[in-house]
Protein backbone atom coordinates (compact mmCIF):
# COMPACT_ATOMS: atom_id res chain seq x y z
CA UNK A 1 0.00 0.00 0.00
CA UNK A 2 2.65 2.72 0.99
CA UNK A 3 4.26 1.76 -2.96
CA UNK A 4 1.21 2.52 -4.04
CA UNK A 5 0.90 5.77 -2.20
CA UNK A 6 4.69 6.89 -2.91
CA UNK A 7 3.63 6.49 -6.65
CA UNK A 8 0.55 8.69 -6.61
CA UNK A 9 2.58 11.18 -5.06
CA UNK A 10 5.48 10.66 -7.46
CA UNK A 11 3.19 11.15 -10.48
CA UNK A 12 1.23 14.05 -8.44
CA UNK A 13 5.01 15.44 -8.06
CA UNK A 14 5.84 15.09 -11.40
CA UNK A 15 2.87 16.51 -13.34
CA UNK A 16 3.13 19.94 -11.33
CA UNK A 17 7.02 20.22 -11.83
CA UNK A 18 6.98 19.55 -15.36
CA UNK A 19 3.95 21.86 -15.65
CA UNK A 20 5.53 24.71 -14.04
CA UNK A 21 9.22 23.79 -16.19
CA UNK A 22 7.36 23.95 -19.31
CA UNK A 23 6.24 27.11 -19.32
CA UNK A 24 8.42 29.05 -21.39
CA UNK A 25 9.44 33.16 -20.79
CA UNK A 26 7.88 35.22 -23.58
CA UNK A 27 10.29 37.60 -23.86
CA UNK A 28 11.63 40.37 -26.69
CA UNK A 29 15.01 41.41 -26.49
CA UNK A 30 16.96 43.82 -28.20
CA UNK A 31 20.86 43.72 -27.84
CA UNK A 32 23.05 45.87 -29.20
CA UNK A 33 20.72 48.59 -29.59
CA UNK A 34 21.55 52.44 -31.01
CA UNK A 35 19.30 54.66 -31.87
CA UNK A 36 17.68 58.24 -31.16
CA UNK A 37 15.56 59.58 -28.00
CA UNK A 38 14.01 62.18 -26.77
CA UNK A 39 14.24 62.79 -22.93
CA UNK A 40 10.50 64.72 -22.37
CA UNK A 41 10.94 66.47 -19.27
CA UNK A 42 8.57 69.09 -17.19
CA UNK A 43 10.59 71.86 -15.93
CA UNK A 44 9.29 73.51 -12.60
CA UNK A 45 7.27 70.53 -11.91
CA UNK A 46 7.29 67.26 -9.96
CA UNK A 47 5.94 65.21 -13.18
CA UNK A 48 8.01 61.83 -14.05
CA UNK A 49 10.02 61.98 -17.12
CA UNK A 50 9.60 60.03 -19.81
CA UNK A 51 12.20 58.51 -22.12
CA UNK A 52 11.42 57.39 -26.16
CA UNK A 53 13.37 55.39 -27.32
CA UNK A 54 13.33 54.50 -31.18
CA UNK A 55 16.20 51.90 -31.59
CA UNK A 56 17.47 52.40 -35.62
CA UNK A 57 20.34 49.06 -35.50
CA UNK A 58 20.41 45.89 -32.70
CA UNK A 59 19.88 42.32 -33.25
CA UNK A 60 16.31 41.53 -32.02
CA UNK A 61 15.02 37.76 -30.46
CA UNK A 62 11.97 37.12 -29.30
CA UNK A 63 9.66 33.66 -28.13
CA UNK A 64 5.86 34.87 -28.49
CA UNK A 65 4.43 31.76 -29.55
CA UNK A 66 3.78 30.34 -26.39
CA UNK A 67 1.51 32.90 -25.01
CA UNK A 68 -2.17 32.27 -23.77
CA UNK A 69 -4.34 34.82 -21.84
CA UNK A 70 -3.13 34.35 -18.48
CA UNK A 71 -1.72 35.88 -15.06
CA UNK A 72 1.88 36.97 -15.56
CA UNK A 73 4.50 38.78 -14.09
CA UNK A 74 6.60 40.97 -16.45
CA UNK A 75 9.99 41.92 -15.64
CA UNK A 76 12.21 44.51 -17.31
CA UNK A 77 15.80 44.89 -17.52
CA UNK A 78 17.93 47.13 -19.22
CA UNK A 79 22.10 46.46 -19.61
CA UNK A 80 24.44 49.82 -19.69
CA UNK A 81 21.85 52.47 -21.30
CA UNK A 82 24.13 55.25 -22.19
CA UNK A 83 23.27 58.73 -23.72
CA UNK A 84 25.61 60.76 -26.29
CA UNK A 85 23.63 64.22 -25.59
CA UNK A 86 26.18 65.86 -27.59
CA UNK A 87 25.79 63.30 -30.62
CA UNK A 88 29.75 63.16 -30.59
CA UNK A 89 30.42 60.44 -29.44
CA UNK A 90 31.05 61.28 -26.05
CA UNK A 91 28.77 58.06 -24.18
CA UNK A 92 27.48 58.84 -20.92
CA UNK A 93 25.31 56.43 -18.31
CA UNK A 94 21.91 57.28 -17.28
CA UNK A 95 23.70 57.89 -13.77
CA UNK A 96 26.15 60.66 -14.86
CA UNK A 97 23.32 62.62 -16.58
CA UNK A 98 21.43 62.55 -13.70
CA UNK A 99 24.35 62.86 -11.04
CA UNK A 100 27.69 63.78 -12.83
CA UNK A 101 29.83 62.44 -9.86
CA UNK A 102 28.38 58.68 -10.82
CA UNK A 103 30.32 57.28 -13.62
CA UNK A 104 28.67 54.19 -13.01
CA UNK A 105 26.65 52.20 -15.59
CA UNK A 106 23.12 52.03 -15.24
CA UNK A 107 21.81 48.79 -15.09
CA UNK A 108 17.93 48.27 -14.11
CA UNK A 109 15.59 45.04 -13.33
CA UNK A 110 12.57 45.44 -12.21
CA UNK A 111 9.54 42.75 -11.86
CA UNK A 112 5.60 44.00 -12.02
CA UNK A 113 3.29 42.11 -9.90
CA UNK A 114 1.15 39.46 -10.98
CA UNK A 115 -1.12 40.44 -13.73
CA UNK A 116 -4.08 38.83 -16.02
CA UNK A 117 -3.04 39.57 -19.62
CA UNK A 118 -5.30 39.15 -22.34
CA UNK A 119 -3.18 39.50 -25.36
CA UNK A 120 0.42 40.46 -26.36
CA UNK A 121 1.01 43.73 -28.05
CA UNK A 122 2.09 46.31 -26.55
CA UNK A 123 4.49 45.10 -23.91
CA UNK A 124 3.82 47.37 -20.94
CA UNK A 125 4.54 47.24 -17.08
CA UNK A 126 4.66 49.00 -13.98
CA UNK A 127 6.74 48.30 -10.58
CA UNK A 128 6.86 50.95 -8.53
CA UNK A 129 8.95 53.90 -10.15
CA UNK A 130 9.11 52.24 -13.33
CA UNK A 131 6.60 52.51 -16.31
CA UNK A 132 7.60 50.83 -19.16
CA UNK A 133 5.80 50.04 -23.16
CA UNK A 134 7.27 48.33 -25.93
CA UNK A 135 4.84 48.33 -29.19
CA UNK A 136 6.43 44.89 -30.96
CA UNK A 137 4.53 46.92 -34.41
CA UNK A 138 7.35 49.23 -34.25
CA UNK A 139 11.00 49.75 -32.72
CA UNK A 140 9.56 52.45 -30.03
CA UNK A 141 10.20 52.28 -26.70
CA UNK A 142 8.61 54.39 -23.85
CA UNK A 143 9.85 54.20 -20.22
CA UNK A 144 9.13 56.95 -17.72
CA UNK A 145 10.42 56.91 -14.35
CA UNK A 146 8.95 58.53 -11.07
CA UNK A 147 12.03 59.59 -9.02
CA UNK A 148 10.13 60.86 -6.16
CA UNK A 149 8.94 57.29 -4.96
CA UNK A 150 12.58 56.38 -4.55
CA UNK A 151 15.27 57.46 -2.55
CA UNK A 152 17.70 58.94 -3.68
CA UNK A 153 19.69 62.53 -4.52
CA UNK A 154 17.59 62.77 -7.33
CA UNK A 155 13.81 63.85 -7.64
CA UNK A 156 11.55 63.88 -10.41
CA UNK A 157 12.35 68.67 -9.78
CA UNK A 158 15.57 68.29 -9.88
CA UNK A 159 15.59 65.56 -13.01
CA UNK A 160 13.62 68.31 -14.89
CA UNK A 161 16.07 70.47 -13.96
CA UNK A 162 19.06 69.07 -14.62
CA UNK A 163 17.20 68.30 -18.17
CA UNK A 164 16.10 71.82 -19.38
CA UNK A 165 19.74 72.81 -18.18
CA UNK A 166 21.39 70.61 -20.30
CA UNK A 167 18.84 71.65 -22.43
CA UNK A 168 19.12 75.11 -23.00
CA UNK A 169 22.93 74.83 -22.81
CA UNK A 170 23.26 72.59 -25.88
CA UNK A 171 20.50 74.03 -28.36
CA UNK A 172 19.88 77.77 -26.91
CA UNK A 173 16.16 76.49 -25.34
CA UNK A 174 14.31 74.46 -22.52
CA UNK A 175 11.21 73.65 -24.80
CA UNK A 176 10.45 70.33 -22.81
CA UNK A 177 12.19 68.00 -25.19
CA UNK A 178 15.77 67.14 -25.52
CA UNK A 179 17.29 65.09 -28.31
CA UNK A 180 20.12 62.26 -28.03
CA UNK A 181 21.72 59.28 -29.39
CA UNK A 182 20.62 56.20 -27.49
CA UNK A 183 22.45 53.13 -27.09
CA UNK A 184 22.37 49.92 -24.81
CA UNK A 185 24.43 46.18 -24.74
CA UNK A 186 20.86 44.34 -23.32
CA UNK A 187 16.78 45.44 -23.38
CA UNK A 188 14.63 42.91 -22.39
CA UNK A 189 10.88 42.30 -21.43
CA UNK A 190 9.82 38.92 -20.44
CA UNK A 191 6.45 38.05 -18.85
CA UNK A 192 6.43 34.77 -16.93
CA UNK A 193 3.62 33.56 -16.23
CA UNK A 194 2.61 32.80 -12.76
CA UNK A 195 1.32 28.88 -11.94
CA UNK A 196 -2.43 27.70 -12.36
CA UNK A 197 -3.67 26.65 -8.92
CA UNK A 198 -4.69 23.55 -10.24
CA UNK A 199 -0.57 23.27 -10.93
CA UNK A 200 0.20 24.13 -7.27
CA UNK A 201 -2.02 22.31 -6.02
CA UNK A 202 -0.40 19.33 -7.59
CA UNK A 203 2.90 19.76 -6.11
CA UNK A 204 1.00 20.69 -3.17
CA UNK A 205 -0.46 17.23 -2.66
CA UNK A 206 3.31 15.44 -3.51
CA UNK A 207 4.60 16.73 -1.12
CA UNK A 208 2.20 16.77 1.42
CA UNK A 209 1.54 12.67 0.23
CA UNK A 210 5.35 12.33 0.81
CA UNK A 211 5.40 14.23 4.35
CA UNK A 212 2.25 11.85 5.43
CA UNK A 213 4.20 8.88 4.40
CA UNK A 214 7.72 9.86 6.14
CA UNK A 215 5.41 10.15 9.17
CA UNK A 216 3.73 6.71 9.16
CA UNK A 217 6.58 4.91 8.70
Amino acid sequence: MNKIKLLICSILLSIGIITTANAAPIYVQVDNGLGDATLDYFDGTSTKPVFNFNYTSGTVSQNLTSFLPSNYTATLSIVNLEFDINENGNWLSLNTLLDPADTSPFTESITSPSAYLSSLPPFSGMSGPLNWNLDLSSTIIMLSYDFDVISGPNSNSSVNNNLATADFFLNGSSDGELSTDVRWDSFRVELNKVPEPATVLLIGLGILGFAGNKRTT
